[in-house]
Parts: C-alpha cells; sequence; structure tokens
C-alpha cells in the first residue's frame, strides 16, 4: 500500500511538472510589473459584465470584489434585459465604482446601452431604432461583439449611428479557435490569467471595421470582457446555455487579464453620481484606451496630436492649421513595436512604444497599437482611441437623404373612411377624423392579452402610385411615446411587407421614411418593388409595445416625394 502511494505521488508530482513545463511553452509569461504609474485620473475599467440578474453566476457583490481584487476602479454591470427595467443608481462597492448598462436583443445583434433613462416602451427590432431611443434617452451605446462567430449575437448594422463599438470581445475571441478551450482547461487552474490571455489575437475584422466607421464620423472602441463566469453544459466556451457546468473563467481572472483606462476629466471623487458621469462620458467620446494586462499593466500613456499651436487628446477632434504632428509614448514591456494608423492604414512605426509623424495635410482618424511578440506573431498589448484630425468631425451618414424637389400627396391618405383596421385576434382599432383638422385621422388601437399581437390600419393604394418615389413624409403624433411601423405590401403570395418603425410621442412631427431604408419583413425580397404596392400600412405590434396595451396615433394626409 505505501509503495502505491508512493507511485500515485510520483506520478501527480510528473504530470504537474508536464502541465508545467506545457504551459510554460504554450503561455504568455507572467505579466511584468509597470514600469511606471499611470496618472491620478486614469482609472481601469472592466466593462460588459453580467450578474445573476441575467446569465451570470455572480451578485454584484461578487463581481465588485473580483474587480477591487484585480485593482479595478470601476465595472460597468451589462445585464440582458430591453430598457424598461430602472437600473440601480451608481455606488460604490467594496471601494470600486458599480454603473448599471443594458445589454439588448436587437434583429442585427447585440447593443449595449449605458446611461440611458428606463425606456417608455421595449427596446427591441430595428438595431437602428434601438440606437435612435438609447441617444433620445440620454445614455451612450456600443455594438457588442461584432466579430461574434455566433449570428444571433454579432451586430451587422454597420450604417446605424451608435456611439462606440467593442474591438475586443472576450467571447469572440474564444468562440475563434474552439479546439484551444480544451489547452485552457488544462492550463486554467494553475494560470487562469495567462490562460485568458492566450486566448486572445488580434481582433482583424473589429479593427478593420473601426477603422473604416472612424474615418468617416468618431466613433470610440472598448475591450468588453463579457464576463459570465459559467460555462454550460452544450460545451467549452458556451455561457448561453441554460445549466451552468463551471463557473470559470472567474471574474477575478478576467479582470486581471485585461481592461479599459479611462482618462477622466479628474481623480475619482467618492461621489458615485459625479464620477459616473465623468467615467461615461470617457468611454462614450473615446477618451480611453484598452490595455492586456495580462501582458503588462500600463503605466504613464501620452497620445497627443498638435497643429499651430491647438492640440487634442484621445476622442477629440483638431482642426488642423499647419502641419500636424502625432507623438505617443508609453511605459511599455520590453519588445515593444507601436504603430500609428490613420483611416485604416498605418504611416509609422516606432520600438519601444514610442512613435511620432508629422504630415503636412489632415490625416483624418489616428490611433495607436503597441504590440509585443508571442512566438512568432505579434499581438496587441495597448490600443488608443482615435485622436480626429480633419477639418469636419462627421462626413454625411449613408442613410441621410437629400432634399425632396417633388412631394405629391397620397391619395386619400387623409380621409378616415379610406383606412381600414386589420387586426390580430383579441385586437381592436379604428379610425376616426380629428373634429377641426379634416385631413388628420385618430388611429384608437388596443392589443390583445396574447403575443404576437398587432393592431393595424391598411389603405388601399393603385400598383404604380410610389414607381419613381424614393421616400414617405408623415406628420404624425401620440397620446405618449411609442413606436409605430409604417409598411408596404405587395400581394404576392399571401402578401409580401417591408417596413421601418417611427418614433412617436405628443409632440406633433415630421418624419421622412427612405424606401431604401425599408426592412424586408416576414422573409420578403429586397429592394422593394414600388410598382407593385398595393397597401400602406400604420401598425402598432409586440416588437415595441406590450399585449394589452393601448393607445392613440394621430397623422396627418401622407407624401410621397423624391
Amino acid at each position: 500500500m505505501r509503495r502505491f502511494v508512493t507511485r500515485l505521488l510520483l506520478a501527480v508530482v510528473a504530470l504537474a511538472g508536464s502541465i508545467a513545463i506545457w504551459g510554460a511553452a504554450v503561455l504568455p509569461p507572467r505579466p511584468a510589473p509597470p514600469v511606471g504609474t499611470m496618472a491620478a485620473s486614469d482609472v481601469r475599467v472592466a466593462y460588459h459584465v453580467h450578474t445573476r440578474a441575467s446569465d451570470g453566476t455572480g451578485t454584484i457583490e461578487t463581481v465588485a470584489a473580483a474587480a477591487h481584487q484585480a485593482g479595478l476602479a470601476a465595472v460597468v454591470v451589462t445585464d440582458h434585459g430591453d430598457g424598461t427595467t430602472p437600473v440601480a443608481a451608481p455606488r460604490y462597492v467594496a471601494n470600486v465604482l458599480v454603473i448599471e448598462g443594458v445589454e439588448i436583443s436587437t434583429w442585427a445583434g447585440h447593443y449595449v446601452a449605458i446611461g440611458a433613462a428606463p425606456a417608455p416602451y421595449p427596446l427591441g427590432g430595428e438595431p437602428a431604432a434601438v440606437v435612435d431611443d438609447v441617444r433620445r434617452l440620454g445614455g451612450i451605446g456600443l455594438a457588442a461583439h461584432p466579430g461574434s462567430a455566433k449570428e444571433a449575437l454579432k451586430w451587422r448594422d454597420w450604417d446605424a449611428p451608435f456611439d462606440g463599438l467593442e474591438w475586443l470581445n472576450a467571447d469572440s475571441e474564444w468562440r475563434d479557435r474552439p479546439r484551444d478551450l480544451w489547452r485552457s482547461l488544462v492550463t486554467y487552474p494553475w494560470r487562469p490569467g495567462e490562460t485568458i490571455t492566450a486566448l486572445l489575437d488580434r481582433p482583424a475584422f473589429e479593427l478593420a471595421q473601426w477603422d473604416r466607421l472612424a474615418a468617416r464620423r468618431p466613433v470610440a472602441g472598448l475591450v468588453a470582457h463579457d464576463a459570465h463566469a459559467r460555462v454550460g453544459l452544450r460545451g467549452v466556451g458556451e455561457p448561453y446555455d441554460g445549466a451552468v457546468a463551471l463557473s470559470v473563467p472567474s471574474y477575478a481572472a478576467m479582470f486581471a487579464a485585461f481592461s479599459n483606462v479611462a482618462r477622466l476629466d479628474h481623480p475619482l471623487t467618492g461621489d458615485a453620481a459625479v464620477d459616473a458621469a465623468d467615467l461615461v462620458r470617457a468611454l462614450g467620446t473615446g477618451r480611453s484606451y484598452g490595455v492586456v494586462t495580462g501582458i503588462a499593466p500600463s503605466g504613464q500613456v501620452r497620445f497627443v496630436a498638435t497643429a499651430g499651436g491647438a492640440s487634442a487628446g484621445m476622442g477629440e477632434h483638431l482642426v488642423p492649421s499647419g502641419p500636424v504632428t502625432l507623438t505617443f509614448a508609453a511605459d511599455a514591456p520590453a519588445g515593444a513595436r507601436a504603430t500609428l494608423i490613420c483611416n485604416g492604414v498605418a504611416v509609422a512605426e516606432g520600438e519601444g512604444g514610442q512613435v511620432e509623424w508629422s504630415t503636412a495635410s489632415a490625416p483624418g482618424a489616428c490611433r495607436v497599437e503597441v504590440t509585443t511578440r508571442r512566438g512568432a506573431t505579434r499581438v496587441p498589448w495597448l490600443v488608443t482611441n482615435p485622436i480626429y484630425a480633419r477639418d469636419v468631425l462627421a462626413a454625411p451618414s449613408p442613410r441621410d437623404l437629400a432634399a425632396a424637389t417633388l412631394v405629391l400627396p397620397v391619395e386619400w391618405s387623409g380621409d378616415a373612411s379610406k383606412w381600414s383596421p386589420e387586426l390580430a385576434p383579441g385586437a381592436t382599432g379604428r379610425a376616426a377624423t380629428v373634429p377641426g383638422h379634416p385631413r388628420r385621422v385618430a388611429f384608437a388601437w388596443q392589443l390583445g392579452a396574447a403575443v404576437g399581437q398587432h393592431a393595424a390600419l391598411r389603405l388601399d393604394t393603385k400598383a404604380p402610385d410610389l414607381a419613381g418615389f424614393d421616400r414617405l413624409i408623415v406628420r404624425a403624433s401620440a397620446d405618449r411615446p411609442m413606436r409605430v411601423w409604417l409598411q408596404l405590401r405587395t400581394p404576392q403570395g399571401a402578401g409580401q411587407r417591408w417596413g421601418r418603425s417611427v418614433y412617436l410621442d405628443t409632440t406633433r412631427r415630421e418624419v421622412q421614411v427612405s424606401f431604401d431604408g425599408l426592412l424586408a419583413l416576414d422573409g420578403a425580397a429586397t429592394p422593394v418593388p414600388l410598382a407593385d404596392v398595393t397597401a400602406l400600412l400604420v401598425v402598432v405590434d409586440t416588437v415595441h409595445t406590450r399585449p394589452g396595451s393601448t393607445g392613440t396615433i394621430y397623422f396627418d394626409e401622407l407624401w410621397k416625394a423624391r
């Protein structure tokens, strides 16, 4: 028996030694100590974190304690929801500033909202509508995991005017290399931080999309932990299963691997409301950089553009007056190389975490990537947000419409008697003329209690009536804030539909709906065959409205334009 125990112990020691040797070969070395100290107004932030309130395993207290253990000053919690539930006010927990946001599911991926007031109706459906609603509610919004291998998760509406995107997302990173996850199971118990770091490579697609967008308008970039502290039963790396197999990787290990560093207006004051406003503003405007602390923590980081006596830092706009000089310097680990990238093109490089470059013309959106060597490849250690050195901060959106040169009324659209109700079982709705406004229609509606409800008004049109036009113009209001669909329908098959939702409230407003911007509904083909449209519809449904709701919409005669 004694001999058996001795052999078993020797086998365990040998196995542990083999794992240690193997781990040393495949994992990055333990993080180097910081070369310098961060500025007092630079704070480390974990962003995109889930708790038990959705599909994470920890409480707010657990998450805050893990962030404190990893040396973070703040954490942004982003549990799943539809934006209607009020989130808790910013507060300090375990000496960590906790800010709560929400991750919203849209038809083109997930969207993270931070600092938004509670929504008066469920947010979801069209991604551009969610972006618009979050901004109206006073929040900032970020396109979540745009490079995810899972179609339902990744953001896909690249023309929507979101405030920022996740250029690095941990969940997406390990979905990229599922075979490496099995190796990670072996090394994680001994070296969790380095195991997570080893799974992070350069997300080329996300960075390319960021550069493409930033060349046209300001777009903030963040690194996202997407931390759940759970692995589902369906497979390694899948946290979204209903059953939890393991509570790994831990929040502490994730927070130790990488983080955002936000550049605040002033050091944290201890007043949660003041500090949260400062932090959200910094993240939303791009006054931050991402750093893989599993390689090395960051110390002093300086990135500035100067021209004609004026200067700008990350997230800021410099209107050039004469030659522009961009200077970057960071307390970088050994072997670091800094690359300056302007409008997606590498324009200068420097060794040791320093680079400087001058140009006689406006260089556009410029950011810096600092890389270190991992085997035969180089991987990001630190990535800044851009400085915008150009005459105009933002170019027109691809979705902006030029001024109309021809505007004509849609026949009978101001006559309530010409609109017919189309109602789901249990719903009610009717059209009526508004007293004193002979060409204004009141649509009083109520949805039934079942899921998938709708109440609609239909106006029959002559088939070629909209051919040759590029938009509808609607002047409308409602008795409370809501989203209402404007839809076109053709008689092909059981009827194909295209639509776009518009925001209405008690203020009468004019809305222009581009035919090119309509979404194909129920599997309809695109583009819209305008010559075949036989019906216009005004629709309320449970995409943006809860079952059982009631309300009234008021709209004037519709106009077609080009």
